[in-house]
């Protein structure tokens, strides 16, 4: 952009472009703002950031102005957004510490949802998407209730009666529309709190990974951090974890498939605040929900502080109708202290005693993972997995293993478990590499009743011991003669 020329004013300097545009470029009442491509300062497009004036014109002002150019936006205070807006690729969001982008809510009250006719049971809203739980739905004035009367499609706003409202009746609504915020470029920010507000922030940015820090999450084992843990997955294809205690009182849901949950190892901690399962199966609480192909967790620990509860849930829940997830993989990821009725890796959600069908299990490889202090360490039906290294103790079984499955083990270590792996259905493939069995209460691999009819069994290179004289190291009583023993 060329200068065409300069003025001075008593406390702003601008400058006017060839088309005779003029810019402002140091406001001395606001200090070190920067008008020079490819650095803009919001703050020279008029961004005040007081919470009470709409900076949304300043933002869109700003972004107009960079049109196609490659420009880093520098963001030093709140900027509060009261529209949908978009961020293109070639603009660099650059925050410093106390800048931020809040995202706020649109307030519709009274909005004419339509009509009946006595068959319709579907009716839309006009502002989209809507707040969760923020609507009230009337029918001639008459509050309708959520679950029993309608449900709702927040992302849609589509509305569905359970029965249809009477011919001529008067539809009516209040609720909250989330504005947008879409971010397709790039973000520069510490690890604070940049995006705020309960608008919504969703886009493809071009960053190396998102953190929960950056949606307000504290890590300090004490507050709240599952709504900031959720957006930040939301948002990125790698979700990071830094070194803290990441509280979360409900379950973290991974919501698309190849998405990455990362962290720093054992000072990436996130705690369970929440929990509660009375059996195992089916899932009622779980930590993190992963139920979509390519998805990998790794370098992080999962800690259930005993509130019976299931550390990580790989498959598809019961009635989700989800297709079975393939290539899932859990890395250098330590799971412990999870309570009664607790699975650590759930692979599928139902029990293998009982059946199902596979669409409810997942595919997937496990590496250097430590487990302990949980029912069940891993709990699997039908899939097809591979552990290499990591080591399970303290837990009732080991790896329950279901109908179907092909298990290949290889140096993995299985220590002070009830029984190290049970198998509990028809068809299994176990082959076991190097593994080191030991100090087991029961066995160290145990056939069920459910498991009369293998496939085969293959352990070579392995170690067994358990701690009861006279008993078999591993009880093959329920097997018939045509598995394969190797």
């Amino acid at each position: 952009m060329a200068t065409k020329r300069s003025k001075l004013r008593f406390n702003q300097l601008t400058f006017v472009d060839a088309s005779d545009q003029e810019h402002l470029v140091l406001d001395l009442e606001k200090q070190d703002i920067i008008i020079k491509f490819p650095f803009v300062d919001i703050r020279a497009y008029g961004a005040i950031g007081d919470g009470v004036t709409d900076d949304t014109p300043a933002f869109q002002s700003a972004l107009t102005e960079i049109g196609t150019k490659e420009v880093t936006l520098l963001i030093p205070i709140p900027i509060y957004i009261n529209t949908d807006t978009t961020i293109p690729e070639n603009v660099c969001l650059k925050f410093t510490k106390g800048g931020k982008l809040v995202v706020n809510l649109l307030t519709v009250t009274n909005e004419d949802v339509g009509t009946g006719d006595g068959t319709t049971t579907t009716f839309t809203l006009a502002n989209t998407p809507v707040l969760e739980d923020s609507e009230t739905i009337y029918i001639d004035g008459v509050v309708q209730n959520r679950g029993t009367d309608y449900t709702i499609d927040y992302d849609t706003g589509v509305v569905t009666f359970t029965t249809a409202p009477a011919n001529g009746s008067t539809i009516t609504a209040d609720y909250q529309k989330q504005y947008v915020l879409t971010i397709n470029g790039s973000v520069e920010a510490g690890l604070w709190h940049i995006f705020d507000g309960l608008g919504r922030v969703v886009g493809d940015p071009k960053v190396e990974c998102v953190y929960p820090e950056w949606f307000g999450a504290k890590a300090d084992g004490i507050s709240d951090d599952t709504v900031a843990i959720q957006k930040a997955i939301n948002l990125g294809k790698v979700c990071k974890f830094s070194a803290g205690e990441y509280l979360i009182t409900s379950e973290i849901y991974v919501d698309s498939p190849n998405k990455v949950l990362t962290g720093i190892g054992r000072y990436s901690v996130i705690k369970a605040g929440f929990g509660g399962n009375t059996t195992i199966e089916p899932a009622q609480y779980v930590m993190i929900y992963a139920p979509y192909g390519g998805i990998t967790i790794e370098n992080i620990t999962l800690d259930g502080q005993g509130n019976n509860i299931h550390g990580i849930l790989l498959a598809p829940k019961f009635g989700s109708g989800l297709s079975k997830p393939f290539n899932q993989r859990v890395q250098n990821v330590s799971i412990r202290f999870l309570g009664s009725n607790s699975v650590a890796l759930l692979l599928t959600d139902y029990d293998p005693n009982v059946g199902g069908t596979s669409t409810l299990s997942a595919d997937g490889f496990i590496q250097e993972t430590y487990i302990s202090f949980a029912d069940v360490g891993i709990f699997s039906r039908e899939p097809s997995w591979t552990i290499v290294g990591g080591t399970i103790g303290n837990c009732g079984v080991g790896i329950k293993v279901g109908a179907n499955s092909r298990w290949v083990i290889n140096g993995s270590v299985f220590t002070q478990n009830g029984i190290d792996i049970e198998l509990s259905g028809n068809g299994i493939t176990l082959e076991a590499y190097g593994a080191y069995f030991e100090a087991s209460s029961q066995y160290n691999v145990y056939v069920n009743t459910y498991a009369t009819d293998l496939q085969s069994l293959v352990f070579v290179g392995c170690r067994f011991a358990n701690q009861i004289t006279g008993t078999p190291c591993i009880d093959l009583t329920n097997i018939n003669t045509s598995t394969s023993l190797t």
